[in-house]
């Protein structure tokens, strides 16, 4: 009985494949895209620049406009990361913000009746503008501030940090501060009177907010100066009068460590050393010099040959910057303040406190502001009025390098300077001196190249840098 069964099954199988289907499936055609562009399948720009191209579409059946939808996106090439939406027209009009890297452009037709697809490629070379330039921090119109660079490469761009967070800055916001490591990493911090934020170097994007600098972040934070070692290995952060410090030999994420707390009030002006974790601070309320190693701050000892007393200075610390060499320019006011001495430190030596200089002729000194020490020449520069200075330390006088015209608001002044001068060479640091001035609700930037006397080259300003709001701080950020 099976048997018979399975050959009636057998013969209905061969039965109905011989029957001949006589259903209607003649093929339509459909609409086929190609796809173009007005640019070239490799195209390079600049980080923040705006990249245009008109979409070209072919139709072998064309629709009409409606029918058809557009994407444009972009993403690291060729291994893939972050999708940068860039707009939804046959036409691409968009600023580039993302970090400097080779990326795919994907654009994207689709004909909406058929549902198919068509691609057209293009590789794109995004070229940092921010790998070199004078940073600025400046008051926005919408009251708020930001951050420009003006680009060795040509340009001024505004608006970088909100422009890559979509939120604003700290209104407290008054420095920038570029710091290199010897991992040859480069950070970017914003300190604010009560806050900051790092960036990232390239793009600009928020990592975190000061809290998040620290394992455990402090009561207070007011953030007052951050520097690194002279070779990258450590970090210091002044924070309220004390020092938070991190060692980048470890391993992880960088946080600093817990207030170094102890009978004294660190000054912001701190002089980083070569090796390890090695500085000299200034203890503002004690008016004394102490060394910080290992992790550990001390007072100093006073050897045969010292200059002062390291540890009973009685003076304040007005300003401390580096100087040629090994040396810092400590620029002291006695508490009467009306006698103002430079005491040159020379770090990591064994006797530190090398010369005591009283400054005999300084016009306007007492009111001075902005200072900044050469590390070329035993120079420091100063603002006083509207008028830039040019203290002559081993002259112990000051002469004027230039005056700007009567009235006129320099709102800060930066020298052109590496902080981590030993970690990379940087043959033009110490050699351009940058005024930020205030004028008729404009800001402008002078730089002003130094010839080798330390006066300005032809006695006057070489660039003019125009179209800022109120610049509050300057910084200059060298290649990575």
């Amino acid at each position: 009985m099976k048997q018979s069964i399975l050959i009636i099954c057998l013969i209905t199988a061969v039965v109905a494949g011989c029957y001949k289907d006589k259903g209607n499936y003649d093929l339509s055609p459909i609409n086929q895209l190609t796809l173009s562009g007005s640019q070239p399948d490799t195209i390079r720009i600049f980080q923040l620049d705006t990249l245009v191209i008109a979409g070209k579409v072919e139709q072998t059946i064309p629709v009409a406009e409606s029918k058809l939808t557009y994407r444009w996106h972009l993403f690291l090439w060729p291994n893939g990361g972050d999708v940068f939406e860039l707009g939804n027209n046959r036409d691409l009009k968009a600023a580039i913000k993302s970090n400097p890297g080779n990326y795919m452009l994907l654009f994207t037709v689709t004909d909406t009746e058929t549902g198919v697809s068509a691609f057209k490629e293009f590789i794109v070379q995004v070229n940092s503008i921010l790998s070199e330039g004078w940073l600025v921090l400046e008051d926005r119109p919408s009251g708020r501030p930001d951050v420009a660079v003006i680009a060795t490469a040509g340009g001024i761009y505004h608006d970088l940090y909100t422009g890559a967070n979509g939120e604003a800055l700290p209104a407290d916001a008054y420095s920038i501060r570029v710091l290199n490591t010897y991992k040859n990493t480069q950070n970017v911090f914003i300190l604010a009177e009560h806050g900051g934020v790092e960036v990232d170097y390239a793009g600009f994007k928020k990592f975190g907010e000061a809290s998040s600098w620290f394992l455990a972040p402090p009561a207070v934070i007011r953030p007052e100066a951050y520097f690194y070692t002279k070779l990258g290995v450590a970090a210091f952060l002044v924070n309220d009068g004390y020092t938070h410090i991190y060692s980048f030999a470890n391993d992880g994420t960088a946080r600093l460590g817990a207030p170094q707390k102890g009978n004294w009030r660190i000054s912001k002006y701190g002089m980083p050393l070569l090796s390890s974790d090695d500085a000299y601070l200034y203890d503002d309320l004690n008016q004394r010099f102490l060394v910080h190693k290992t992790g550990v701050i001390n007072s100093f000892s006073n050897p045969a040959g010292s200059a002062w007393d390291m540890n009973n200075v009685g003076k304040q610390l007005v300003y401390a910057g580096p100087s040629t060499g090994n040396y810092y320019n400590c620029l002291m006011r006695n508490n009467d303040e009306d006698r103002f001495f430079v005491y040159r430190v020379n770090g990591g030596a064994a006797v530190p406190a090398a010369e005591a200089l009283e400054v005999l002729n300084a016009p306007g000194i007492a009111t001075g502001r902005f200072f900044q020490s050469s590390g070329l020449y035993n120079h420091i520069y100063y603002v006083a009025g509207s008028n830039v200075y040019l203290l002559d330390v081993p002259a112990r006088t000051a002469r004027l390098v230039y005056a700007f015209p009567s009235g006129t608001d320099i709102t800060t002044m930066k020298l052109k300077q590496a902080q981590n001068n030993l970690l990379i060479i940087y043959p033009d640091d110490n050699k351009t001196l940058a005024v930020a001035t205030y004028e008729g609700g404009e800001g402008k930037i002078y730089t002003f190249p130094i010839s080798n006397t330390g006066d300005f080259v032809s006695n006057t300003y070489n660039n003019v840098y125009t179209g800022f709001g109120r610049i509050r701080n300057l910084e200059f950020k060298n290649r990575k």
